[in-house]
């Protein structure tokens, strides 16, 4: 009776480590692959030719300026 016990939980541990280590392998796997593609992203950005300028910006993040404002103006103490 005792061996069947311990041969239960022997098993059903063994089956838990496989699981995890398929579950942890997986992550690590996914998270491999993001950072290479950021890797490569930085890579391509850095290899744009010398001299020229490229300015990227979000238009969703742009801020929307009220027309009626009017101008800002810099002045000079006197």
């Amino acid at each position: 009776m005792w061996w069947r016990i311990f041969l239960l939980l022997f098993v059903i541990s063994y089956a838990v480590k496989l699981i995890s280590e398929l579950l942890v392998s997986n992550k690590i796997k996914n998270a491999e692959k993001r950072r290479k593609k950021a890797y490569d992203n930085y890579i391509n950005r850095k290899k744009s030719e010398e001299g020229n300028v490229t300015y990227d910006y979000d238009e969703k993040k742009r801020k929307k300026r009220n027309r009626n404002e009017g101008e800002y103006v810099d002045f000079e103490e006197i």
